[in-house]
């Protein structure tokens, strides 16, 4: 008689604990389209299990594989316009989608886009809130090569000094299945009600699966300072294209608040607000964040100083820190947020709510004891292993 194997002993505890392993699991992992059409749209059900021993809440978003492009104005979840799913511990919510099909930039078979499930689970006590799960599925379809279609990707861009003579590129690459006479276009920056134009050098005889850079200078001394979209638009054998908006900003000494890092936050204790903040100046500036909590008339029932950063130029930055919401009922409240750039005062406002504690949360205890449960059990089995062992090493012994 053989002796157990090390490898036997890990198969087995393996398998034993597998019912007790917890995770988000998506169903299906891939959704696949037989056939891409432009301006059409799909409908599909994806379900979320939470097999986890605690309540949580999903957030949604949608985004290409790269996560470089911003999916959601494509993507509507049917009684989940929030984009925000609370799932019971061991429970499951389909969640049935409706999807514009976007513009793709790239034909076969393809991931064109992909939705995104964060759990961010609640704690008990309402003390933190923590991401610790990320799942992505890949949506994919199949298309022919229309006969004409010109990919555009627009190289990203920072900040210009005011005055500064800036060069915009963008790469068109022919994924048609013809040769175009002549490409034409322009670069398009925007800035509210404004817009200007610099055309590019026209491109010709175009031929298929070639790649062409085209670029523009502009004078940003004849532009005002502050915040721009810039786009690349072109035009080929009847057919025209934009590409995607891309951030240009002509430095000036402002900063712009974003966002917030969510919308509701947990009563009865301390949460954590992230505040997302955007330089529009060319070098590093220095800041000071303060975060008011205002009842729904206006009233200011709480401040906080979120401290002094610094704020790389033209780029986001996100700042968090806890917040006490202890003393305020649950509903629904403003949250102010005031940003001090050298005596200059920026301030934006976002309603919120405070939620309850224990609506998406599973009590500690009954973990506690679960994961106590589980430990007895294994420590039961292991000594039990040893001792099995030793009585047969010693009967082996003996029959020898």
């Amino acid at each position: 008689m053989k002796r157990p194997s090390f490898c036997f002993i890990v198969f087995f505890f393996a398998v034993f604990l597998i019912p007790f392993s917890h995770a988000l699991l998506i169903s299906p992992a891939k959704v696949e389209f037989s056939q891409y059409v432009p301006g059409g749209s799909e409908e599909f059900d994806v379900t979320i299990i939470n097999d986890n021993a605690e309540d949580i809440i999903i957030d949604m978003s949608y985004e290409s594989w790269e996560g470089k492009i911003n999916y959601a104005e494509y993507f509507r979840a049917v009684d989940y316009e929030n984009n925000k799913v609370p799932i019971s511990a061991g429970s499951s919510q389909t969640i049935h989608f409706v999807l514009q099909y976007p513009e793709l930039e790239q034909f076969g078979t393809v991931r064109f886009a992909t939705i995104r499930f964060y759990q961010v689970p609640l704690s008990s006590d309402g003390s933190t809130i923590a991401a610790t799960v990320a799942v992505r599925i890949p949506l994919e379809t199949q298309a022919a090569y229309p006969e004409k279609y010109v990919k555009i990707e627009m190289e990203d861009f920072a900040v210009a000094e005011p005055g500064e003579e800036v060069e915009l590129h963008s790469i068109l690459t022919n994924l048609g299945q013809n040769v175009l006479q002549s490409v034409s276009g322009v670069f398009i920056l925007r800035q509210g009600e404004n817009s200007y134009s610099y055309p590019f050098v026209p491109l010709q005889l175009f031929l298929q699966s070639e790649s062409q850079t085209v670029s523009a200078i502009i004078d940003t001394s004849d532009l005002p300072s502050g915040k721009y979209s810039v786009l690349t638009h072109v035009e080929y054998d009847g057919e025209s294209r934009d590409s995607f908006e891309k951030i240009f900003i002509i430095g000036e000494k402002n900063v712009e608040i974003l966002g917030l890092g969510k919308d509701y936050f947990s009563e009865g204790g301390s949460d954590t607000i992230t505040v997302s903040l955007l330089s529009y100046w060319v070098e590093d500036m220095n800041v000071a964040l303060n975060v008011d909590l205002l009842s729904i008339d206006g009233e200011v029932l709480q401040s906080s100083s979120f401290g002094s950063y610094t704020l790389p130029a033209a780029e986001k930055k996100d700042i968090s820190s806890g917040f006490d919401f202890s003393q305020y009922d649950i509903g629904a409240y403003i949250l102010r947020v005031r940003v001090d750039l050298e005596g200059q005062e920026i301030i934006k406002e976002y309603p919120i709510s405070l939620i309850p504690t224990n609506e998406f949360s599973a009590p500690e205890e009954e973990n506690s004891v679960f994961m106590y449960l589980i430990i007895i059990v294994l420590l039961v089995l292991l000594f039990a292993l040893v001792i099995g062992y030793i009585i047969y090493r010693k009967r082996q012994g003996t029959l020898v």
